[in-house]
């Protein structure tokens, strides 16, 4: 029985490009959705889903973190470990992460539909950010 659900989800994969930023700019609408009741096969497609996007945000995250070493210098006292970007690197800090957040990537990942969701209750902040995710 599983292997009739896992030949439909593999039909239903799609190779999508999107920016790193809108990747970034959907992690909380993920998590809500990763949170809803929902029936088995969409749970599993969402759990890819989840397995796709997560390497690259990580990869994300270190790249953002390392540019905030590269132009900032560590806080003193209680923020030690946080880093504050030199205001002599402000531009070039702006630069450098437009330049990232600007960069594509291309992932396959499970066709989703708004039909699939349409007995979920989810606040509309959560979808901002989903429209390369969810399709009509």
């Amino acid at each position: 029985m599983f292997n009739k659900y896992k030949k439909q989800i593999i039909k239903s994969m799609a190779k999508i490009k999107i920016t790193l930023k809108q990747l970034a700019d959907s992690v909380e609408g993920i998590k809500k959705i990763q949170d809803l009741p929902l029936p088995i096969l969409k749970s599993f497609q969402i759990t890819l889903v989840v397995k796709k996007v997560d390497p690259e945000l990580k990869t994300y995250t270190e790249k953002v973190q390392s540019l905030f070493v590269k132009h900032g210098e560590e806080q003193e006292g209680e923020k030690k470990g946080q880093y504050k970007i030199k205001a002599e690197n402000i531009e070039t800090y702006n630069a450098e992460v437009q330049e990232l957040n600007n960069q594509e990537i291309e992932i396959e990942i499970p066709e989703l539909k708004i039909a699939d969701f349409s007995d979920c209750k989810i606040e509309a902040k959560y979808l901002n950010g989903l429209d390369w995710l969810i399709k009509e």
